[in-house]
């Protein structure tokens, strides 16, 4: 497997939905309380982007065995044995790198972790994948809008004490600051409501094929026409959450910036509610996230540059 194989293999292309969030959890984070531990947080890309790519790969080596039209392992001619090696090469580092991180932060991380992997594998991996089912949007919204979001802020700020846990007379209690944990909840909501949109819309224009392929997805249940008012309704859902984030102090004023994608968006937006294709319509949904969640990490650098005269 040469290089450019291998890049298609894992879908390099793809992984800026992770990055993001993980991006802008480390402004957040360092705009709240101006922390950034360089070395945490090297550790813990290695680990989310070995993650990601692997998970892509298995749902690239699922769909060879399935025999789908269009496969990377087929195209590319990658053997059987090679994919599943590069699998497990992934698997491997991810899980060295979680394990270096859990030992500099604590074990909160390891539980994160261990059900974020159980959930990134099973999405694309076993009879039954999540990404199979109604549960789909929701894995991937929430292990990339929140789960990604939370960590990269958390180990900047683990040893501030907004989560501890103590054992005493055969109890585990933990103690969680509410008014610490709360406003990384509502600042990933955005992230997990866009980044779902995306598998909604993937789902949408499948509704067809799934159907013949055996695949249960949220659109088949709700009916084409709800799930577009649902993908509508989510995208409204995470520029109010920004703006009333603003409001309540929990982001910087700088953040309305974020708005300012309205004016492509819209009409992106309603392109796909016009014509769900996956061809033709489908990439809106990517445009959008891509849009917003620029100035939205614009507004954060705007926000360190002028601090000092706001």
């Amino acid at each position: 497997m040469n290089l450019r194989s291998f890049l298609d293999f894992v879908e390099i292309r793809t992984k800026v939905a992770s990055v993001i969030p993980f991006v802008l959890g480390l402004l957040f984070t360092y705009y709240r309380y101006n922390e950034f531990k360089w070395e945490n947080t090297l550790v813990f890309f290695i680990s989310l982007i070995t993650l990601d790519m692997a998970t892509t790969a298995i749902n690239h080596y699922e769909g060879f065995k399935k025999g789908e039209d269009y496969n990377p392992v087929e195209d590319r001619d990658i053997p059987r044995g090679t994919a599943i090696s590069v699998i497990a090469l992934l698997l491997a580092v991810s899980i060295a790198a979680g394990l270096l991180l859990v030992y500099r932060t604590d074990y909160l991380i390891l539980t994160i972790g261990v059900i974020s992997m159980g959930i990134a594998v099973l999405y694309s991996f076993g009879p039954v994948p999540i990404s199979g089912t109604p549960f789909g949007e929701l894995a991937s919204g929430g292990l990339m809008g929140f789960v990604i979001f939370f960590i990269a802020s958390y180990i900047q700020v683990f040893d501030a004490g907004f989560i501890a846990f103590s054992f005493k007379g055969g109890i585990l209690a933990a103690h969680v600051n509410l008014r610490e944990i709360l406003p990384v909840v509502l600042v990933s909501l955005p992230l997990v409501f866009m980044i779902a949109n995306i598998m909604l819309a993937n789902n949408i224009c499948d509704v067809e094929s799934d159907i013949k392929n055996g695949r249960y997805t949220l659109p088949q249940y709700l009916g084409r026409k709800a799930s577009v008012s649902l993908w509508i309704i989510l995208y409204c859902l995470a520029y109010l959450v920004i703006a009333a984030a603003v409001v309540i102090k929990v982001l910087p004023l700088f953040s309305l910036l974020v708005l300012f994608s309205l004016i492509p968006n819209i009409k992106l937006v309603r392109e796909f509610a016009g014509n769900q294709d996956k061809r033709v319509t489908f990439a809106n949904s990517i445009k959008v996230f891509m849009t917003a969640s620029g100035l939205w990490i614009l507004s954060f650098l705007l926000q360190f540059v002028f601090k000092g005269f706001l």
